[in-house]
């Protein structure tokens, strides 16, 4: 049986939503940033600092300092790990869930190094996502890959990519790495192998673990991740044949034991911005892993881009299930509308 409360918030949740909602993501968005990170629109020539949600827009130019790295996630759940010393520029990117001839996804590594996993658009729509360097273009087929020593090299953790330039084409498969040495050179293969510790390898144990396993094995390992790291796990994991949402949240689960509270709201947000489907699951899987369900509740909504109210509704009614006030639930609204991340 439902809490009597829920009734209220229902009452409250059409009240404070009804001049509110969240914004329509048509651009990068700031999962996580760390250090100096900018990004310049090439006519303005003016660079502007990056953080957390800022929007990052087709045509600008993102660079890292010695100590900078940052992770974006896209409308339609790809995601770029762009690291320290790098210039990476988006030169175009397209998605509407309804008009798969309009999708674009291409990307330049102009110096550097960057991780890079697929979304909606690199699934459907293979030939038009591109990653463009000094001396080739490698052209994805539904994969998560490292493009790195300033674009020369790339290694596909998963799916499966094909490098072109003058030189001709080479196509790579999972865990097959290539370096490029001139435009005019084809790519020549050459043997690498992550440590056990990359967030591909732990994804792909998880992802391959029995079901009441993850969260356990996730337990075990997150005292060697980042909270990068940890981001780009949640997020890779979603390339691994067999993964399902559960495996997910199960990962949520197990975080839960070594990251603080502002870290696994972090962890949430970034979860539902590549995961939507599974907000309702992420936000119980935290609060019945002893998250405050109002900072658990605020972490989810703050992944979502353009919910329905029907969505919403149901956020609201099962954190009141889980507990929340209608006190909580109006400071959860107005902590969201301080962010910015409303219209």
């Amino acid at each position: 049986m439902r809490r009597a409360i829920t009734g209220t918030l229902f009452v409250l949740f059409i009240v404070i939503f009804s001049d509110m909602a969240l914004a329509v993501a048509k651009d990068a968005r700031v999962a996580f940033v760390r250090g100096t990170v900018t990004a310049t629109d090439s006519a303005l020539n003016m660079p502007r600092l990056l953080q957390r949600d800022s929007r990052v827009e087709v045509g600008e130019v993102i660079d890292t300092g010695p100590k900078g790295l940052v992770q974006l996630v896209f409308p339609d759940s790809s995601m770029l790990y762009i690291k320290a010393n790098s210039s990476v520029k988006l030169q175009a990117f397209h998605f509407s869930p309804d008009e798969p001839e309009k999708d674009a996804a291409v990307t330049e590594v102009i110096k550097g190094s960057m991780r890079a996993l697929t979304g909606i658009v690199g699934k459907r729509s293979k030939d038009k996502v591109q990653f463009k360097t000094k001396v080739s273009t490698v052209g994805i087929r539904g994969t998560a890959i490292e493009i790195w020593q300033d674009g020369d090299a790339v290694t596909v953790d998963f799916g499966d990519v094909v490098i072109e330039n003058a030189g001709g084409e080479v196509s790579l498969g999972e865990g097959q790495s290539a370096k490029t040495a001139s435009p005019q050179k084809a790519a020549a293969t050459f043997a690498f192998q992550r440590p056990s510790n990359d967030a591909a390898i732990l994804a792909k144990e998880l992802v391959q673990a029995a079901p009441d396993e993850v969260a356990e094995k996730s337990g075990e390992i997150c005292k060697e991740l980042s909270t990068e790291d940890a981001l780009f796990l949640m997020g890779i994991q979603g390339q691994v044949p067999g993964f399902t949402p559960r495996v997910a949240t199960s990962t949520v689960e197990g975080l839960t034991i070594c990251f603080p509270v502002d870290q696994i709201a972090l962890l949430l947000t970034t979860s539902v911005m590549i995961y939507p489907d599974a907000a309702s699951d992420m936000l119980r899987t935290a609060a019945e892993s002893d998250v405050d369900v109002a900072i658990a509740l605020e972490a989810v909504l703050r992944g979502m881009e353009d919910p329905s109210k029907d969505q919403l509704n149901a956020l609201f009614n099962g954190a009141a299930d889980l507990g929340l006030t209608p006190e909580q639930a109006k400071q959860v609204v107005q902590n969201i509308k301080d962010t910015g991340i409303c219209r």
